[in-house]
This record gives C-alpha cells, sequence and structure tokens, in this order.
C-alpha cells in the first residue's frame, strides 16, 4: 500500500495511533482526538502535504488493521518493527510535541491506562538512546 505522507509523518500518525490501541479499547473519543490534532501535527512537521482532519481519519481507517496485526506480533517481532518505526523519526527533534500529543489522546477517554504510560515511556526511551541531533 503507498503511503500518503512522508515517511516521518507516516511515522508520528503511527506512534499516535498506537495510543488509541495500546488498552485494547478503540473508543471515539480517542480517534476524534487524533484526528482533531491535525492542525498542531501540520505545524510541526515538514509535510509536502497538508494534515487535515479528513486526511487524518482516512489514514486511520486505511492503516487500522495493520496496526492492530502489528500489536500482535508478539515481543520479538513488536520490538522489530516498532524500532523501525521510531528510525523513521531520526530527524524529528520535538519531543515535548511527541510525548504531550501522546498524553492528550490517551487521556480523551478519561482515563490513562498503564499500557497508554508504557508506550509513552517506550517512546522516551528511544529518543533518548539516538545519537544528538547536530
Amino acid at each position: 500500500m503507498k503511503s500518503v505522507f512522508n515517511r516521518q509523518v507516516e511515522a508520528l500518525l503511527t506512534i499516535f495511533a498506537l495510543s488509541i490501541f495500546a488498552d485494547k479499547r478503540v473508543l471515539s473519543s480517542e480517534i476524534s482526538a487524533f484526528i482533531k490534532s491535525a492542525e498542531d501535527i501540520d505545524r510541526r512537521v515538514d509535510s509536502s502535504l497538508p494534515i487535515t482532519e479528513a486526511k487524518l481519519l482516512m489514514w486511520f481507517e486505511t492503516n487500522r488493521m495493520r496496526l492492530e496485526d502489528k500489536l500482535r506480533l508478539g515481543p520479538i517481532g513488536f520490538k522489530r518493527w516498532f524500532e523501525s518505526v521510531m528510525s523513521d523519526l531520526s530527524d524529528f527533534s520535538d519531543q515535548a510535541f511527541l510525548t504531550d500529543l501522546l498524553h492528550r489522546i490517551s487521556l480523551a477517554d478519561g482515563e490513562l491506562h498503564v499500557s497508554e504510560k508504557a508506550l509513552r515511556v517506550l517512546v522516551e526511551s528511544k529518543f533518548r538512546q539516538r545519537p544528538a541531533l547536530t
């Protein structure tokens, strides 16, 4: 399947969408928070295509099954896949934006589940492991 956005944007959207799936419940409030973040994402990324709510909804629905499949890979398969997603963020330096939006999407259902916290810690640890941008 051809990507709509560049690799960095695809990776960011994947991480944000993972926060929706993290607690094993896909709730409309979290999907809504993801979609409503379009303007914030558009301001923070380098994309040749504008990021709109309609495009985020289309992206989410198009990638939903793929992401659910990735969550069923098991620990080793998921780790490899997740590291490849994070490697696509090697040039993205705004960790605060990424973790804040993860938190906002996770809290959209009124609860911060332990798996949502774990995702944030995992993302933060991958940022700490990578070499500093110069």
